[in-house]
């Protein structure tokens, strides 16, 4: 009896505990049929909705052949709102949009198979998390987790993207991470890159070429010597670009030879390489940042170190393991670089100083896209170039009425040369020579036969020579063959005051006669210059005006001041033209160094050797001429023999000569 009611408590305690179990169980499909049609066509995350709501992006994959694990995250700061890289010392992200594209793919992602519902085929589809503990170093099928989350650090996403379906474009399988179904989606992974330069405004100087005007190329070594690093310079050479000819200049060359630097100009036969520069030129425009460091504490913007960074052993050996060697020089203390220096001008009146330290061939965080992985360390800092806002010229004001004055006169005596040429070109024609005209040596003596005459009075005797003396003249201007003969004799010659008076007579006979014989220009002209004198009483009148209106005192104070003020106006309007160009150019620097303080960049090698120009790749002697290298035909022609000379060419090839 004790028997059977035991055996009967036991029988109903373990359907009751079976029943509960049954009640309780979690609600799981357990028929891969029932699962895909409960979730094929449904949403993987149909809480998430709006990108916006997104604060920071994760992601984490395995790189199977080098056994690595690679983080990279990207998180909204909440105090400036800025996306940063936490993976990359706090880096600035320019990631607004690379965030919105990477999340917008997992907003609506549809299901549309379901491929496996068994844990165990996680590696076959290249789901496993690659986000645990206890991950293998061995592991194979390892996914890349994408991983979404909002302000309040809720999840939002969380998915582990595998390989690509066969045959299926744009299709891959995925799973949730906390759950084991694997999906078929259709996924497009581009937005869910790894690579730094993609999440940031890789441009490190954003200087376009054509802004270029300058540059200026440091040369020197760092070499260690007993008790620390020595400095052995080179050279130093500045250089200006002139856009309107596409050419370099050296403005300043100095050659060191030990300490002492030595100005020097290019040899004869030497000339400046114009391809080296414009190379170096669009390389600034291409300089791209690949990776950060973050500089140690007590670096300034400026490059020079305070006492901490000094005293710092840590910070002291960063610098000298990316190849900067901390310097004493006056006002502190700065920094030199094993790669040498590069300033780079623009024509907003900033310069970039660029400071290039160690190459490096195993930066972990860098892709080796080309140079096999060789990058360098590269520090930078930004100054005003005030080169390009010299002082404007400011015109003197007039203290007094008399300065006014006086600087008028100056200005108008100023002006005059120039007025004078202006009129030059147009001076009557009688003062030329026409093919009428007599000897030069007959005109240069008229001003003296009209003196003589007045001043004598013989009228008479000119009036009785001016016959044959115009015969004479029509003689002399009609030549014919016997004309040298028709020499007059010695003791026929007239006593100079009648001759004077005579050629007087015979030059106005001949000026009667050309004046009815010559062209309808001429007739034009020659009032002109009869004109000249009767200038004068015009003039006359004029002064006369002129001084009768001239301003009085307080006419003149007045327009003392009216010139006072235009003059103080247009100086106002440079000295502030020149203040905005500069403090604009301040303005830009501030906010460069801003961005530069607390880095070192790491940029391409291949870039940094187009910055680095060697003396031998800025200079160059200038080529010889080439010899000519077509037939030599001074022998003649090939096959003809030789020709004669000009003397004895065939009939129609004779050249003549410049006698004929």
């Amino acid at each position: 009896m004790n028997e059977g009611r035991t055996t009967a408590i036991f029988a109903t305690v373990a359907a009751v505990s079976f029943g509960l179990a049954i009640w309780s169980r979690p609600s799981v499909v357990i028929d891969e049929s029932d699962l895909v049609g409960e979730r094929v066509g449904s949403m993987v995350f149909p809480k998430f909705e709006d990108p916006a709501t997104a604060a920071s992006f994760q992601i984490v994959k395995y790189d199977e052949n080098l056994g690595q694990l690679e983080r990279f995250e990207i998180a909204k700061d909440p105090a400036s709102n800025l996306w940063k890289i936490p993976s990359y010392d706090d880096y600035p992200a320019d990631a607004t949009e690379q965030v919105r594209d990477a999340t917008t793919p997992l907003i609506g992602l549809q299901i549309l198979t379901v491929a496996s519902a068994d844990r165990g085929d996680h590696s076959l589809y290249g789901v496993v998390d690659p986000d645990q503990e206890d991950l293998s170093v061995s592991e194979s099928g390892v996914g890349m987790l994408v991983r979404v989350q909002d302000a309040e650090d809720q999840v939002l996403a969380s998915l582990i993207v595998g390989k690509e379906v066969e045959q299926a474009e744009n299709q891959r399988y995925v799973r949730v991470k906390s759950e084991d179904p694997v999906y078929v989606v259709e996924l497009d992974t581009t937005p869910f890159t790894t690579e730094f330069k993609k999440w940031i405004d890789d441009k490190l100087l954003d200087v376009r070429s054509f802004d270029i005007t300058s540059v200026g190329l440091r040369d020197y070594a760092v070499l260690p010597v007993q008790g620390g690093y020595g400095l052995d310079k080179k050279f130093d050479a500045d250089l200006a670009y002139d856009a309107s000819s596409s050419k370099w200049s050296l403005d300043r060359f100095v050659v060191y030879d030990g300490k002492e630097g030595v100005e020097s100009q290019l040899a004869e036969g030497e000339e400046i390489q114009q391809t080296a520069l414009n190379d170096l030129r669009n390389a600034i425009q291409d300089l791209a940042i690949v990776g950060v460091r973050r500089k140690p504490a007590g670096l300034a913007a400026n490059l020079k170190a305070d006492k901490s960074l000094v005293e710092n052993q840590e910070s002291i050996t960063s610098l000298l393991s990316q190849g900067f060697f901390p310097q004493e020089r006056v006002g502190g203390i700065e920094l030199l670089a094993t790669g040498g220096e590069t300033l780079v001008g623009t024509d907003e009146g900033v310069q970039y100083l660029l400071r290039f330290g160690e190459s490096e061939s195993s930066l972990a965080d860098v892709d080796d896209e080309d140079d096999n992985g060789l990058r360098r360390y590269l520090l930078v800092m930004a100054q005003v170039d005030d080169s390009k806002f010299p002082a404007p010229e400011l015109e003197p004001q007039p203290e007094t009425v008399e300065e006014m004055l006086a600087m008028r006169k100056a200005q108008e005596t100023s002006d005059a040369p120039a007025d004078e040429a202006e009129v030059t070109p147009d001076a009557p024609p009688s003062e030329e020579a026409s093919p009428t005209d007599p000897a030069p040596e007959a005109t240069a003596d008229a001003p003296e036969v009209s003196s003589a005459s007045e001043n004598n009075g013989s009228e008479e005797a000119a009036e009785t020579d001016a016959a044959g003396d115009s015969q004479q003249s029509k003689n002399e201007d009609v030549p014919t063959a016997a004309e040298g003969d028709n020499e007059t004799p010695a003791d026929t010659t007239p006593a100079p005051a009648d001759t004077e008076a005579a050629n007087a007579n015979s030059e106005s006979s001949e000026t009667a006669e050309e004046s009815a014989g010559a062209p309808a220009d001429e007739d034009v002209t020659a009032p002109e210059t009869a004109a000249v004198p009767a200038s004068d009483p015009p003039a006359s009148e004029s002064e006369t005006d002129a001084t009768s209106a001239a301003p009085t005192q307080e006419e003149l104070e007045e327009e003392l001041q009216a010139v006072r003020e235009k003059i103080n106006k247009e100086n106002q309007r440079k000295i502030d033209e020149r203040n905005e160009s500069r403090d604009a150019a301040l303005k830009k620097v501030q906010e460069l160094n801003a961005r530069f303080a607390d880095w070192y960049y790491v940029v391409s090698d291949s870039v940094y050797k187009k910055l680095k120009i060697s003396r031998d790749q800025l200079i160059k002697s200038a080529e010889a001429a080439p010899e000519a290298t077509g037939p030599d035909f001074g022998n003649g022609f090939p096959g003809l023999g030789e020709l004669p000379g000009p003397g004895g060419l065939p009939p129609g090839l004779n050249f003549g000569n410049e006698n004929n």
